[in-house]
């Protein structure tokens, strides 16, 4: 007989497997923070110009300003921020009055030219009788400083977060070097300005990116993978490398590639990178990961028994530490596997996965149940 109430908890599981996957987050992200700036080395004014905390690959980054500065103290980054970085020091003008004065930031870098989108991220703090707002401006290649037409109001009894979103300035793209000003402006009074956590980032338009991986991992021990990867960038004739090895690669559009992993290269559990190359330009590595063997159902028997060893991926009749998967990873059509009338059954898990539109029956007689612990 078939033991339906066993059969359908098995299938309701492999259901909150699925969903679980679905809720997995995507690996990577298309923005990149150029320029991070976490004024905490700046102890004294003396120490100005300060270096950013960091710069992306193939990017170079200067502070300059239109006066003397003065340090004060600072704050961490808030939830807007592309970068945390802790409290610390802030940048600060003592005199923020008129209209010609200005933080500026520069960008330069073999790289900067790859990058499209720009935003820029700050926090700012006032005196109330310091100037109201910050206006933005910037300059390519060298050229006049313009308005980008937004601006930001800092906070006066607490640093406040200010987001610019440059995207759409297309000026901006693919510049080989790039100077942003925060310029003090509005009605105000010979008092304080302060900034913190400066930050620019955009999105690399050249270098393919991965997105995600699809599958993402595997139990060791199964078949050849189809990997699917998605992204951006792809070019016609990207190549697909698995653990630093090229593997056949199937180019379906500029954000979506499909390589074909073979067997021996997930044969051992362990993390493997995955890399993109277009020509000379690779992405960031993302990571795949194979997990422990699993043993999984092959059918190489040519019968319906769950005791007959052929019929296992590992060679082996599943024990009571192994979890059991039974899929459609060796066995494109429905199949089924059957207990006997009298020996236990004792495993810790078992999965049914079906493939789409393919069946998988679990015949368990009434006085054997599956023992789980």
């Amino acid at each position: 007989m078939v033991a339906h109430a066993t059969f359908f908890s098995l299938r309701k599981r492999a259901g909150w497997l699925l969903a679980l996957l679905c809720c997995l987050p995507l690996v990577g992200w298309a923005q990149t923070t150029l320029a991070n700036y976490d004024f905490n080395a700046l102890t004294t004014a003396s120490a100005y110009p300060v270096a950013p905390a960091a710069t992306a690959p193939g990017i170079t980054s200067e502070a300059t300003s239109s006066e003397a500065l003065v340090t004060y103290a600072g704050t961490s980054t808030g939830s807007a921020a592309f970068v945390g970085n802790t409290a610390g020091q802030a940048l600060g003008m003592s005199n923020s009055s008129g209209s010609t004065r200005y933080f500026q930031f520069a960008l330069a870098g073999a790289a900067l030219p790859k990058y499209a989108a720009f935003k820029v991220y700050v926090q700012g703090y006032r005196s109330p009788t310091g100037a109201t707002t910050l206006t933005l401006q910037y300059s390519v290649s060298g050229g006049a400083f313009q308005p980008s037409g937004i601006t930001y109001t800092p906070g006066t009894s607490a640093f406040t977060e200010g987001s610019f979103d440059l995207s759409g300035l297309s000026a901006l793209n693919a510049s080989p070097n790039l100077a942003f000003r925060l310029v003090a402006s509005g009605t105000s009074a010979s008092s304080p300005l302060r900034i913190d956590n400066f930050q620019v980032q955009a999105t690399n338009t050249v270098d393919p990116f991965i997105n995600s991986l699809s599958p993402s991992t595997v139990a060791a021990g199964g078949p050849d993978l189809p990997l699917t990867i998605t992204g951006s960038n792809f070019a016609v004739g990207a190549v697909v490398s698995f653990n630093g090895q090229n593997v056949a690669t199937t180019y379906n559009s500029a954000t979506s590639l499909t390589a074909l992993v073979p067997a021996a290269a997930v044969a051992v559990p362990g993390t493997y990178p995955v890399v993109v190359t277009n020509g000379s330009s690779s992405s960031a590595a993302v990571s795949f990961v194979v997990t422990s063997v699993v043993p999984r159902w092959t059918g190489g028997a040519g019968t319906s028994s769950w005791f007959d060893a052929l019929n296992w991926s590992t060679g082996a009749v599943p024990g009571l530490a192994d979890d059991v998967l039974l899929d459609h990873s060796f066995q494109a059509a429905g199949y089924t596997v059957s207990f006997d009338q009298s020996t236990a059954v004792s495993i810790r898990s078992l999965v049914v996965n079906p493939g789409a539109g393919d069946s998988i029956f679990v015949v368990v007689p009434a006085i054997n149940t599956p023992l789980l612990p």
